[in-house]
């Protein structure tokens, strides 16, 4: 079967927010509106698949549900829902939508112009829909029994993946050798070297200020005036004085804009914490690991 004419969007969808977390007892719900990277040409079919969320339970049971729903060719809303006892304090949402002109009703359209067409030749078209309607059938089947998370098929068709090389090159260039402000995503907080602590400042001063330098292998060293240097040394100490291979970081964009920042050498991911701390114990990337780099 051809691909040629599918169109995919794919995405993540976090909560990042108390809607769901109020304290009361009961329904609680949390709509957030998804708009496509690029419009499809007809209405897709979405489907969700919960990639994290951050919960306390009530009668041993964890009870939460997201649904897709006003899907339009420009986004539609995922509804997070959570019910009786259960508190959400944050949850992700990973989607796919594709759009099949072949399962919109194309085909149908092409047959009925057919016919009307060839009103002298029934016997024939009757042939002719009864071959295609099986055709279509076979198409169909195949799409649908399509394992869409086979990374090695499904990523060879997208132009994204084709392009990543070039985007690594094009994120090196933009971030070698700058200073930044490094913003937490969840907490609206800034990272700041606070007496040779790393923690959480609601401003962006000098204290926020850091330089990130190019290393090799696409790793960065991430240091201050103070020559302290972000580092995972594998418990709570952050900053160091020194420079070695516990400094070295890889910065990866997880969407335009938002990046997570993980130890070349432990694998653990910098972390802003609820209490406005910040660690690399971390191994795996929720909201409290996502970024922004404000260029200073």
């Amino acid at each position: 079967m051809s691909f040629q004419n599918i169109e995919i969007n794919i995405g993540s969808i976090v909560l990042g927010d108390r809607s769901l977390n109020n304290g009361q007892y009961g329904e609680k719900r949390s709509v957030k509106k998804v708009n496509f990277d690029v419009p499809f040409s007809g209405t897709p079919k979405v489907s969700l698949g919960i990639n994290f969320f951050d919960s306390s339970i009530s009668e041993n049971a964890t009870r939460v549900r997201t649904i897709a729903t006003n899907i339009t060719n420009q986004g539609f809303d995922c509804i997070f829902t959570a019910w009786e006892g259960n508190t959400i304090y944050d949850m992700q949402v990973d989607y796919v939508a594709v759009y099949n002109p072949r399962l919109n009703g194309n085909s149908n359209n092409n047959r009925n112009t057919n016919n009307n067409s060839n009103n002298n030749n029934n016997s024939n078209n009757r042939q002719q829909q009864q071959q295609q309607y099986h055709d279509d059938n076979r198409n169909n089947q195949s799409f649908q029994n399509m394992n869409i998370n086979d990374e090695n098929d499904y990523n060879d068709r997208q132009p994204e993946h084709r392009e990543q090389p070039q985007r690594r090159e094009q994120q090196q260039s933009q971030l070698a050798d700058k200073q930044v402000n490094i913003k937490s995503i969840k907490h609206n907080s800034y990272i700041r070297d606070n007496q040779s602590v790393a923690d959480l400042s609601q401003t962006a001063r000098g204290n926020e200020t850091w330089t990130i330098t190019a290393a090799n292998n696409g790793t960065y060293y991430i240091h201050n005036h103070f020559n302290h240097y972000l580092s995972s040394q594998g418990n709570d100490r952050v900053l160091s004085s020194e420079r070695n291979d516990s400094s070295l970081w890889r910065i990866q964009e997880r969407r335009q804009g938002v990046y997570s920042i993980q130890n070349a050498k432990t694998g653990n991911y910098l972390s802003a914490t609820d209490r406005g701390e910040v660690k690399t114990n971390v191994k795996q990337v929720n909201s409290w690991e996502e970024f922004q780099f404000i260029y200073i």
